[in-house]
C-alpha cells in the first residue's frame, strides 16, 4: 500500500489539525512529504508534534521512516521498462497465465477499494453537466485511454473532443475557460508536456480530472478528483487494465445518470449510422 492510500484509510480517525495535515500532504503528494518536519508542520500550519503523531497513526514508527518509505516510492515510480526488465528476468517465469490473471484480479480489486463511490459520484455529476464542455488527453501510451473515453462520451452527450498532443494542445488552450472538464491521464513517468498543459488549463480556468496511478502525477496539485489506478504488472510494461476498468465504471454509471438522455442520444446515433452506411456494413 502507498503512503497515499494510507493516507486516504486513516482521514476519518485523524483529529482536525492530522486531517489539515494529510490534506495539505495529498495536494502535493509526494513533494510535500520529503520536506523536514519543520517544513512540512508550517506548511500545513501545525506542530512539529502533530506530523510526528500523525504519522505514527499511519503505522511508521516515526518521520524517518515515513520519509524513506516516500523515498522508496518515488524512486519506484521512475523505473523504466528497461529497469523493470531486469527485475522480471529474475523474479518471474515467462508464460504464467494463473500469475497474470491474480495480478490483474489484484489490481482490479485495490483500485476499485480505493476509490469511494461518493467520489465516482462527483466526477460522474461533471460529465453530466450539459453545460460544460469535456476534453480527453493523456499522453504517449495513456492517450489511448483518453481517446478511448472520449469515443464514449461522444456517444452519450454533447461538446466531448480528444485532443491529441502537440500542437492540438496549444490550440485549445486559445479557447478554454470555465466551462471546459479537462480529464488528464498521466502514469508514470510522468510526461512534462502533460503536465504542463494540465496545468494551462486550469489557469485558464478549468476544471481537472486526474486519472493516476497510486504515487500520483504532479497533475493532482491542480486537479479537482483524483482517481487512482494500480499499474503493476508481471511484465517489464505497466498495466493498464485497471485504468480501463475505470474507464468503463466512468461510462457506465453516466449512462445511469443521463437517464433518457442518453438514450435519446443513442437512438439518434443510430439514426445516424444508418444515414451513412450500407446494409453490407451494418
Amino acid at each position: 500500500m502507498t503512503v497515499h492510500a494510507m493516507i486516504y484509510a486513516a482521514m476519518e480517525r485523524l483529529s482536525p489539525s492530522e486531517q489539515r495535515l494529510a490534506k495539505v500532504l495529498l495536494a502535493s503528494y509526494p513533494s510535500a512529504g520529503l520536506k523536514t518536519v519543520a517544513e512540512l508542520a508550517a506548511r500545513a500550519q501545525v506542530s512539529g508534534a502533530t506530523v510526528v503523531r500523525f504519522v505514527r497513526h499511519l503505522g511508521f514508527n516515526g518521520y524517518p521512516d515515513f520519509h524513506q518509505c516516500l523515498h522508496e516510492e518515488v524512486q519506484q515510480s521512475a523505473a523504466s521498462p528497461l529497469q523493470r526488465y531486469e527485475s522480471h528476468q529474475v523474479t518471474h517465469r515467462m508464460g504464467e497465465l494463473e500469475s497474470t490473471l491474480a495480478g490483474f484480479e489484484q489490481g482490479l480489486r485495490q483500485t476499485f477499494a480505493r476509490t469511494t463511490p461518493a467520489e465516482i459520484k462527483k466526477v460522474v455529476a461533471l460529465l453530466a453537466d450539459p453545460d460544460r464542455r469535456i476534453l480527453c488527453a493523456g499522453g504517449r501510451f495513456s492517450g489511448m485511454l483518453a481517446q478511448y473515453l472520449a469515443q464514449m462520451l461522444t456517444q452519450l452527450r454533447e461538446q466531448v473532443s480528444y485532443v491529441p498532443g502537440g500542437t492540438e494542445w496549444a490550440n485549445r488552450l486559445l479557447d478554454i475557460g470555465k466551462r471546459d472538464l479537462l480529464v488528464m491521464f498521466d502514469f508514470r513517468r510522468y510526461q512534462a508536456d502533460s503536465v504542463r498543459f494540465a496545468r494551462a488549463c486550469r489557469k485558464h480556468g478549468a476544471t481537472v480530472i486526474l486519472i493516476t496511478d497510486p504515487w500520483l502525477s504532479p497533475i493532482a496539485e491542480v486537479s479537482k478528483h483524483v482517481l487512482t489506478c494500480e499499474v503493476d504488472s508481471t511484465s517489464p510494461y505497466i498495466t493498464f487494465v485497471p485504468a480501463m476498468a475505470m474507464v468503463e465504471r466512468l461510462v457506465s454509471e453516466l449512462i445511469d445518470s443521463l437517464g433518457g438522455r442518453a438514450r435519446e442520444r443513442l437512438e439518434k446515433l443510430e439514426a445516424v449510422w444508418q444515414e451513412i452506411t450500407n446494409d453490407n456494413e451494418r
